[in-house]
């Protein structure tokens, strides 16, 4: 299949948070974690129990429909190391070259973090009195 030119990639400003995605041939990937097409780049979590980010450029999508993200990529394709590296990264902890787009969350947006729940916080009916 071939992959779609920018002209052809859906005007999608953002994906929201928790969205499906599947491979070319239909399997689930995981749902996105993070969306950052303003800078070409979107962030899947893979897997359920050994989980890991995939980082794909917005040309990896193929459609964007009621059902979630297809992308022009196999399953075979997303085992390659490159798509682990967040974009101001060419290999783990090293800076890509200048020019490189940058990841920025969402604005408003906070993504969910393993093992971290975030609750509003509770005015408590009555004061605190301290002894």
């Amino acid at each position: 299949m071939m992959n779609p030119s920018p002209d052809q990639v859906p005007a999608v400003e953002e994906i929201p948070h928790g969205v499906q995605v599947y491979t070319t041939d239909g399997e689930k990937v995981g749902h996105v974690t993070v969306s950052a097409l303003r800078d070409d780049y979107f962030v899947v979590l893979r897997g359920r129990l050994f989980t890991r980010e995939l980082f794909l450029p917005r040309s990896a999508i193929q459609s964007i429909d009621l059902k979630g993200v297809t992308l022009t990529l196999s399953k075979a394709e997303l085992d390659d190391e490159k798509w682990r590296h967040p974009p101001g990264e060419s290999e783990r902890g090293k800076p890509a070259e200048p020019g490189s787009p940058t990841l920025l969350p969402t604005p408003g947006v906070v993504p969910p973090q393993q093992g971290v729940i975030l609750l509003p916080p509770v005015e408590p009916e009555a004061p605190l009195v301290s002894l």
